[in-house]
């Protein structure tokens, strides 16, 4: 479980850029949670098992089922749960779907069942899976990697009308008992907007701003565990000297960061299969140090 707050790491990065004055300078600290929450979903990204839930779930009728809306990818379906969601049954097990496909070809059209046998999982859509055979809406147990939720920088208190909030800030509803999270900075509405509340993650807009819910109680804390500090921290420093990577010194200070980050992650040999839009520039920027060591060689 996460102890350490956001705003630890994005300080410990401040000192490492020299930037420590009140909300910095060159590098403000709104900038810097955007580069930790970046880089939170990076890490789940590269490594699902770092942010991990197991609960049940209910398939939809059929053969083709998809996680839940939070999720980023699936790990594993364990076993069947009845049709209240808390009866344990028998273990479900992997299968490549092609076998399936090969042995009996109408099997997405068999009649449903009470219980599944297996589940089928290709990596190219990871929030989907099939299940053999066809299901009949009962519950089963799952293992996916969950979207880190955003943490807060910082309280705002009740949420007031025409306010200017930043990045990260936190408001609870004027009601109370729900808080929300800025992820899109700007001027909030007239009126207090209809806040969704379902589903951790749930998303409201309220003229300029973006809020996302994060639960009954501010939340401080990053949402990995704090063996991911230093990858952490890499990431913000890596987003941070790209900012003026034209300059040499500050894209190899950037590689460096980034490599720092995924071999504490045991990835430094995945860099070129990383498809994440926000580091779809790692190839360009490696192979430019690339080409330079070249040159002066």
């Amino acid at each position: 479980m996460a102890t350490l707050y956001g705003k630890q790491i994005t300080t410990l990065a401040a000192t490492i850029l020299q930037d420590q004055s009140s909300g910095g300078i060159q590098w403000p600290q709104t900038e810097l949670f955007k580069y930790l929450h970046a880089g939170q979903r990076l890490i789940v990204m590269l490594k699902p098992d770092a942010n991990p839930v197991n609960k049940s779930m209910q398939l939809a009728v059929g053969t083709k089922q998809q996680i839940p809306s939070t999720g980023m990818y699936l790990i594993d379906v364990t076993r069947n749960m009845g049709a209240d969601g808390k009866t344990p049954g028998i273990a479900i097990t992997p299968k490549p779907r092609q076998h399936l496909d090969e042995q009996r070809r109408t099997w997405h059209t068999l009649p449903a069942a009470d219980e599944i046998e297996h589940f089928c999982f290709d990596e190219r859509d990871p929030t989907r899976f099939y299940n053999f055979p066809p299901s009949s809406g009962q519950y089963v147990e799952i293992v996916f990697a969950e979207a880190p939720l955003e943490c807060a920088r910082l309280s705002r208190g009740n949420w007031s009308a025409g306010e200017d909030y930043d990045y990260a800030d936190s408001v609870e509803s004027t009601a109370g008992g729900q808080w929300f999270v800025c992820i899109l900075e700007g001027k909030s509405g007239a009126s207090e907007p209809s806040w969704n509340t379902e589903n951790l993650g749930d998303i409201t807009y309220d003229n300029e701003c973006v809020w996302k819910y994060i639960g009954s109680e501010i939340v401080y804390t990053i949402s990995l565990g704090d063996q991911y500090q230093d990858p952490l921290t890499d990431y913000i420093l890596f987003r941070a000297w790209l900012k003026n990577a034209e300059y040499t010194e500050n894209l190899n200070r950037a590689t460096m960061h980034l490599q720092n980050c995924l071999m504490a992650l045991g990835k430094s040999d995945q860099i070129e299969s990383i498809n994440d839009p926000n580091v779809g520039l790692l190839r360009r920027l490696l192979g430019q140090q690339a080409q330079g060591g070249s040159s002066e060689k």
